[in-house]
């Protein structure tokens, strides 16, 4: 047998034969192929962005906040939060009682009650923020408008690509019995809501 060279990867059988080898054919049937390891160099991005929390200081709404500013940002510290506190846009039209004929009387129970609400919702956010350090960072949007449309369009507004909201609870609510639990009395409709939603919705039970 002549010497020479060693055969080359994926030679054919017959160059190999031309130079004195006579290799086996099972030796051509294969090709060695090296690859290097791929390595992923980037961690795995978390399931969302920016938090859309809707809450309006009730004990369902409050179990949010915690599941938000508690769990969530535990696993996504540089996701972002908006805490939206709607003002139904419906309490504006509670006008009906005689004593609220004229437009002074009207007007100036409007503004008592805006006002009220105003405190009420600033308190809440002060107390978010005393309660949850991570919620330094996040941005407070009161809007006066339809529940579910509002928070629709904070959503996309916002950015956002999760919306958290509490359990609903069966207690009367302010403006609706002389318990005066917190909150605003207008609830959601999710059967309004969800043929609407833009992004997943997170319902934290009460």
């Amino acid at each position: 047998m002549r010497r020479g060279r060693p055969p080359q990867i994926g030679e054919t059988q017959a160059a190999a034969r031309n130079r004195g080898y006579g290799l086996p054919a099972s030796f051509f049937l294969f090709r060695i192929s090296w690859s290097r390891p791929v390595f992923n160099h980037h961690p795995k991005k978390p399931m969302y962005d920016h938090i859309l929390l809707c809450t309006h200081g009730s004990p369902g709404a409050r179990k949010a906040e915690d599941y938000v500013f508690g769990k969530l940002l535990s696993h996504a510290p540089a996701a972002g939060v908006t805490v939206l506190t709607i003002i139904d846009r419906d309490w504006t039209l509670m006008t009906g009682d005689d004593w609220l004929n004229t437009s002074r009387t009207r007007n100036t129970f409007l503004e008592y009650v805006d006002d009220q609400l105003g405190r009420e919702i600033a308190a809440d956010w002060q107390r978010i923020r005393k309660s949850h350090s991570s919620a330094a960072g996040a941005r407070f949007m009161k809007v006066v408008g339809h529940i579910e449309e509002t928070i629709v369009a904070a959503a996309l507004q916002e950015e956002c690509d999760l919306i958290v909201v509490g359990g609903r609870r069966n207690k009367p609510r302010r403006l609706t019995s002389v318990t005066m639990e917190p909150g605003l009395a207008a609830r959601l409709r999710n059967e309004k809501l969800h043929p609407l939603l833009p992004v997943p919705l997170l319902v934290v039970g009460g």
